[in-house]
C-alpha cells in the first residue's frame, strides 16, 4: 500500500492549524485511559483482598508502555507489570489473573465495540467489517485436506509440556474462579473497560476533526477495535506497521484518504510515545536506585 507524498503536506497543514485540538487529542485521552486502568487493576487486585497503591501500579503501567517499544504486539508491556505486581502483593496468581482478566475485557469490548458499529454502519463497511471478522461465512475443510494433514498428528505437544501446562494452570485458576464469585468485581471491571475502549475510539475520533478527515463516530467505532486487535498479532515491535496496514486498508471502504488513515495512526503513535517516554525517566531512575542500593550493599 502506498500514500500520496502530495496529499501528506496538506494533512500537516490542517494538523498545524489545528494545533490546540491535537494536543489536547494527544494527551487527554491517554492520561484518563491511565487512570481508568489503573482503577481497573486495583478494582481486580481485590478478588483476593489485595490492596496496592495506585501511584505505584501507575508506574508499573507507564514503564510497561515504555517496554512495549521494543516487545513483540502491542501488550508486551504486560510481562513486566505481571511481574512487578506479583513482587509487591507476594501473589503471582493474583497479578496474573488481574492482567490478563483486563486484557479479556478489553478483546470483548473491542469486539463488542466493532458489532455496535456492524449494524449501524453502511453496508460497504459491513461487508468489510464482516469479512475482517470471518462472520460471512463458515470455513469448510474437505475430505482431502483432511486426509492430507493425517500424518501430521505426530506434531502434538509432548505429553510432559501438557502436564507442565496443567500444573502451571492448577496454581493459577484459584483467582479466575474467584471473579466467577464475585460479579461485582467483573461489573466494575467491565464498566472501566467499556470506558477505557470508548476514549481509544474518542481520541482516533479528535485526530479525525484535526485533520477535518470527516469521519463519522459510527466508523470508528468498526476500524478503531479492528486497528486494535490485529496490532496485538506478535509479529512486529509494539504493533508497529499492522496498524498502519489496518487502517489504510479500511480507508477503500470509509470515506476517508490514506494519508489521513496513516496519519491518525502517526498520531496515535506519538501519544503512546509521550506517555512511554515517562515510563522511560521511571524505568532510569528505577535503575539507577538499584545500582546505589548495590554499591552500598
Amino acid at each position: 500500500m502506498s500514500i500520496e507524498i502530495d496529499n501528506l503536506g496538506h494533512s500537516l497543514s490542517e494538523a498545524r492549524s489545528n494545533w490546540r485540538l491535537l494536543v489536547l487529542a494527544l494527551v487527554l485521552p491517554p492520561a484518563l485511559g491511565y487512570i481508568i486502568a489503573v482503577e481497573r487493576i486495583s478494582t481486580l487486585l481485590t478478588v483476593q483482598s489485595r490492596r496496592l497503591r495506585r501511584s505505584l501500579i501507575l508506574r508499573f503501567l507507564l514503564i510497561g508502555a515504555f517496554l512495549n517499544h521494543f516487545l513483540p504486539t502491542s501488550l508486551g508491556g504486560d510481562a513486566y507489570v505481571v511481574r512487578q505486581l506479583s513482587r509487591h502483593i507476594s501473589s503471582f496468581s493474583t497479578a496474573f489473573a488481574a492482567v490478563v482478566t483486563g486484557r479479556l475485557l478489553g478483546l470483548a469490548t473491542h469486539l463488542g465495540f466493532a458489532g455496535i458499529g456492524i449494524l449501524w454502519s453502511p453496508e460497504n463497511l459491513k461487508d468489510t467489517a464482516r469479512s475482517l471478522l470471518f462472520l460471512d461465512k463458515p470455513a469448510s475443510v474437505d475430505q482431502k485436506s483432511l486426509a492430507a494433514i493425517a500424518p501430521l498428528g505426530f506434531l502434538r505437544p509432548p505429553t510432559d509440556l501438557c502436564e507442565w501446562i496443567r500444573g502451571r494452570w492448577r496454581s493459577l485458576k484459584s483467582p479466575f474462579q474467584q471473579y466467577r464469585k464475585r460479579p461485582d468485581i467483573l461489573l466494575r471491571a467491565g464498566i472501566l473497560t467499556l470506558g477505557l475502549q470508548g476514549l481509544l475510539v474518542f481520541q482516533y475520533w479528535l485526530f479525525s476533526r484535526v485533520l477535518n478527515a470527516g469521519i463519522e463516530f459510527r466508523e470508528l467505532l468498526v476500524a478503531v477495535p479492528l486497528v486494535t486487535l490485529v496490532s496485538m498479532i506478535p509479529i512486529t515491535i509494539n504493533g508497529m506497521g499492522l496498524r498502519e496496514w489496518t487502517m489504510i486498508g479500511l480507508s477503500s471502504k470509509l470515506d476517508y484518504s490514506r494519508v489521513d488513515a496513516a496519519m491518525m495512526v502517526w498520531m496515535f503513535l506519538c501519544a503512546t510515545l509521550i506517555y512511554a517516554s515517562i515510563g522511560a525517566i521511571l524505568f532510569a531512575m528505577k535503575a539507577t536506585d538499584a545500582d546505589k542500593q548495590r554499591q552500598c550493599g
